[in-house]
């Protein structure tokens, strides 16, 4: 059931973004009481760092693979930056998990 209130959740976040969505939207869609997604997450913001913590173990194994490739470190760094922001563009992950875009974000525009 963790998971599919993740699931959810996520859904929603992207679609209407993390302050807007609430617990009571969350628990509509799946069907259930607010109190049952208590059952399973403490807070609004518990289920965002799971989301986050789990989006951002799987960036960090992407970043892993990459850095293992027997590529010159230039074409893995261009290569990795590449692939982040596709990622983002694609997840949005930095607006869910409360990442500022920064100059360190965008160094794939340079």
């Amino acid at each position: 059931m963790r998971a599919r209130i993740q699931e959810v959740a996520e859904e929603h976040f992207r679609r209407i973004g993390h302050h807007k969505t609430s617990v009571a939207d969350i628990a509509s869609e799946l069907g259930m009481s607010r109190a049952n997604i208590y059952r399973f997450f403490p807070s609004r913001d518990a289920i965002k760092e799971s989301i986050c913590r789990r989006v951002l173990n799987g960036t960090a194994e992407l970043a892993l693979t990459m850095a293992r490739r027997s590529t010159p470190p230039s074409e893995k760094l261009q290569g990795g930056t590449a692939t982040f922001a596709a990622r983002e563009r694609k997840d949005g992950i930095a607006a869910i998990c409360g990442i500022h875009r920064s100059r360190e974000l965008r160094i794939h525009s340079i």
